[in-house]
């Protein structure tokens, strides 16, 4: 395999030489800062404590909105921001352990003083659900929501957001995140996760390198999964993050601002928990899974800091049963040096996962089937910030990602055939065979080696306008870079992977394949200005992202430009109206730009005789190579518009959005003509392989069936998101709160497809395939609401809430499909169009297929009533249970378009937490 560090087609030279640019540019910045010293405006110096009992809070974190100018407490809870506009302020306050606090502020010449409450169910307002942002349509979950919905992976937590659906914890299948769409076709569900952008830490999460996929054999539908858990093409697997080292989440469906770039669906922040906090152990368990952890957070000293954590999960069908399992293991340990306007920050994490099955066995010692993934991900995050008191520059920072993942997916197949004529060529050619066994087992790995390198340097700049108006620019450059130094594909080419339809097989090195790198640069102003005499906060931001697998930064994949504007305005002191337009964009992975090589082998001559020596099987090979797709960035266009109606009893939400995704990729299958010669013998002789006459007796047609990745699938996401919190029951100390949505989605495959079944339908040899417009089409409309009432006993840190979740409208259908061809390919490969009249007369009848009536599909409406108990003791150890079905409401509705009964709803699960804070 070829040297990385030493071949330049990798780029790391050039992923260096970026690193180097980064830190020039952000030592600029700081010179920039120091040069513009001016300490014109207003200061504000206050202490942070603690409302409990007045004790100092240090290490938080203590931001002005609207500047970006922020600050550090320090051992006495002391802060001082400086340069701030006279005006009233927008203050942030945050710090681990502690419900964050968001205020207006007027400043005055004297030192103020400002009170954070304790994160602890011993208090009558502790936020155990999503907490709705009034700015736009994002939901930020705090550590005790995440705590009291018992999540065991990210993917948990995120059955808080409007128009999700409350699941049980599952390991089985890799988890991923959809938002805001409804019943879809298949590409159009990877799609939205593809471009759901994870971020941890301020380091985007990435895929981009993943290749562990397979080649689909072709009754199979294009572009399917294989056996082996896989997220490659797909968004990243949500069971790798462990919910108890995840401090917050922010979820941000709307427009995310535009320092994000490579995503299109959504945006999720994901903050760890990092600083001091009490030790403590947890214990997990429900019929399908057992896990265990172990967290804690150390003050070193007045600036330094040490947190770390590790935890194990075992999940099955059964944990009885080890026919299929899931074993997860995460550990993290994080470094953070905070000073009064300078935070650094390392983090290291180290994760493995395998997912295992393992089918009947044939004989005791030999299993009929069998597939596992196994992976083990090293990641390293680095960041500098630092606030600096300058005239116009607030702050600058640096972060820095790598990701190093080591995967190895196998699966073993017992497969039984005929004998059959099998080569091991792997260039276009003509050679005499062999054959295969009848019964063999094909063990077959797929070993990759993803590596993600991400560098972003930003900078925050704050002045006044002229008319009153105050701005805070934000602007900045990242750089992304993924490769895979994998083996590739690899297994005995005489004991290939079940194939159909004269398809060959062979193993596949991943070395031609070169890296992915993206350059990014954004710019965002943030303006804070009245309107009507009422505040009006309005950002406007722009992205270009340049995307190459070739030379450093020429653009081969695609150039975007991404603008992107959210305004809220106050109208009136309890309404304010917000709206949005936007543009994103998602760049394609390795795996569907390098799809890797088809090969398919015809026989010129077969002859099998009673004598192994007397035998001969000539094959002619053709490869097909589906590397360096022609593919371009995907991108989605997001509208919406909302409001936020808050007094001191109620807190409403509405959001309307419409969302159009446009040339995201989905597999097609296609045809290729392939001649080949078929020779008859000439004479024979005992003992001896017959000889073949010279010249062939004919030449054939041969239709190769292969799926191709192609950008031709658009989705239209629409609908209604809500929130309704009410005044709080006093008598019971009870919150009701709801949430729902209302989504209409249509997903749609364009272009052309070569309906292939003709060739394998048919007994004779075809001399035409016919081609059809579009593969498919969804239209589908879901309605759901979740009620959840929460109960509060402060004085015994009890917390009860339950959830009914109702589905009330959930219908779905395939657009129908015509049984006339637009054109068909012939034996030249050239594709002949027909008008509409040749293609439904008699002369082409035979290229006419048979379509079924689609159907809606329509569910009556489903309810499902979930309930969670959570006991805290003083030392703020805890004791949590919840059940899931409470009721075992499982009905069995007809399923019109597959004709078949369909079992709705989760099934009834329960389950227990323990956590034991070591003091």
């Amino acid at each position: 395999m070829t040297n990385p560090l030493t071949n330049q087609r990798f780029g790391i030279w050039h992923t260096f030489h970026i690193h180097e640019i980064a830190i020039s540019l952000f030592l600029f910045m700081l010179s920039l800062g120091s040069f513009a010293q001016d300490h014109t405006g207003t200061t504000l110096r206050g202490q942070l404590l603690n409302e409990n009992d007045s004790t100092p809070i240090a290490y938080a974190t203590v931001l002005e909105v609207n500047s970006g100018t922020f600050a550090y407490t320090d051992e006495f809870g002391a802060f001082t921001l400086t340069g701030l506009a006279s005006k009233p302020v927008h203050l942030q306050f945050s710090c681990l352990g502690y419900q964050t606090r968001d205020m207006l502020f007027e400043i005055t010449s004297q030192k103020h003083q400002f009170f954070l409450k304790e994160a602890t169910f011993n208090l009558d307002d502790v936020v155990v659900v999503g907490k709705e942002v009034k700015t736009g349509s994002s939901t930020i979950i705090g550590k005790k929501a995440i705590e009291h919905t018992q999540a065991v992976s990210l993917n948990d937590i995120f059955q808080l957001l409007p128009g999700q659906l409350a699941i049980n914890p599952s390991f089985s299948s890799p988890q991923q995140l959809t938002l805001r769409q409804g019943s879809s076709l298949s590409a159009a569900n990877k799609a939205n996760a593809l471009g759901t952008q994870i971020v941890s830490d301020g380091i985007p999460q990435s895929n981009n390198a993943d290749l562990q996929t397979d080649v689909s054999i072709l009754n199979s539908s294009p572009g399917s999964d294989p056996l082996f858990s896989t997220v490659a093409g797909k968004g990243t697997d949500l069971r790798e993050w462990s919910a108890d080292n995840i401090e917050s989440v922010e979820v941000i469906r709307g427009i995310p601002s535009a320092k994000y770039g490579d995503l299109t669906s959504g945006l999720v922040l994901v903050n760890s928990r990092i600083g001091a906090f009490d030790p403590e152990f947890i214990l997990r368990l429900n019929p399908n899974l057992a896990q265990v952890s172990f967290n804690f957070g150390k003050n070193l000293n007045k600036k330094n800091s040490l947190s770390a954590g590790a935890d194990w999960l075992e999940s099955s069908g059964d944990l009885r049963n080890s026919t299929s399992s899931y074993q997860r293991f995460n550990g993290q340990l994080a470094w953070q040096r905070r000073g009064s306007f300078l935070k650094i920050r390392q983090i290291g994490n180290v994760s493995y996962s395998y997912d295992k099955y393992q089918g009947e066995s044939t004989t005791e010692a030999l299993s009929y089937s069998e597939y596992s993934s196994q992976n083990w991900r090293f990641k390293w995050n680095s960041e500098i910030s630092l606030a600096t008191p300058g005239k116009t520059l607030k702050a600058a920072s640096i972060k820095t990602g790598v990701s190093y993942a080591s995967q190895e997916s196998y699966y073993q197949d017992l497969i039984t055939r005929d004998l059959y004529p099998i080569s091991v060529a792997t260039t276009d050619t003509t050679m005499v065979g062999q054959y295969g066994r009848s019964e063999y087992l094909n063990q077959t790995t797929i070993d990759g080696n993803p590596l993600n390198i991400y560098n972003r340097i930003e900078g925050v700049w704050s002045f006044n306008g002229l008319w009153g108006d105050h701005h805070r620019l934000t602007g900045g450059t990242e750089f992304r870079y993924d490769e895979n130094f994998g083996n590739g594909r690899q297994f005995d080419p005489l004991t290939p992977p079940r194939q159909n339809y004269s398809m060959g097989d062979r193993p596949d090195s991943w070395d031609e394949i070169p890296g992915k790198n993206q350059l990014g640069v954004y710019l965002e102003d943030r303006i804070h200005a009245t309107l009507f005499s009422k505040e009006v906060v309005l950002s406007m931001g722009v992205r270009w992202d340049r995307v190459s697998t070739d030379k450093l930064f020429n653009g081969n994949v695609g150039d975007l430009v991404s603008p992107r504007i959210n305004m809220n305005w106050s109208v009136h002191n309890n309404l304010s109206l917000r709206m949005g337009w936007g543009k994103a964009s998602k760049s394609p992975t390795l795996s569907q730009l390098y799809p890797g090589k088809r090969y398919f082998d015809l026989v010129n001559f077969n002859y099998f005789a009673n004598d192994p020596a007397e035998r001969l099987v000539v094959i002619t090979t053709k490869v097909i190579d589906l590397n360096d797709q022609p593919l371009r960035p995907y991108t989605m266009n997001k509208w919406e518009g909302g409001f936020t109606f808050t007094d001191a009893e109620w807190d409403i939400t509405g959001t309307a959005f419409y969302e159009k995704t446009d040339n995201a990729i989905s597999y097609v299958r296609q045809v290729t003509p392939m001649e080949y010669d078929k020779y008859v013998i000439d004479y024979t002789s005992e003992g001896q392989p017959p000889v073949l006459m010279e010249e062939p007796a004919s030449t054939e047609t041969f239709f190769a069936g292969v799926d191709v990745p192609q950008n031709n699938l658009t989705i239209i996401n629409k609908g209604f998101e809500y929130t309704v919190a009410s005044p709080r029951w006093d008598a019971i100390n009870t919150e009701v709160l709801m949430n729902g949505a209302w989504y209409f989605t249509t997903s749609q495959n364009h272009g052309q497809i070569a309906e292939s079944s003709f060739v394998y339908a048919n007994a004779a040899s075809p001399t035409r395939i016919p081609l059809y417009e579009k593969t498919g089409n969804v239209v589908s409309e879901r309605l759901n609401s979740s009620l959840r009432t929460v109960t509060h006993i402060p004085q015994i840190g009890f917390v009860v809430s339950a959830l009914w979740q109702a589905v009330w409208i959930d219908k779905s259908k395939s657009g129908a499909l015509s049984p006339y061809p637009t054109g068909f390919v012939n034996t030249d490969g050239e594709v002949v169009a027909l008008t509409s009249e040749q293609a439904i007369s008699e002369e082409f009848s035979d290229l006419h297929r048979v379509v079924s009536e689609r159907k809606w599909n329509k569910y009556p409406s489903l309810h499902l009533f979930n309930i969670k108990v959570t006991k805290e003791w003083k030392d703020k150890s805890r004791f949590s249970f919840y059940a899931n079905n409470i009721f075992n409401h499982r009905p069995l509705h007809w399923n019109d378009a597959s004709e078949i009964f369909v079992r709705r709803n989760p099934s009834t699960t329960f389950g227990l937490e323990i956590i034991y804070k070591i003091n």
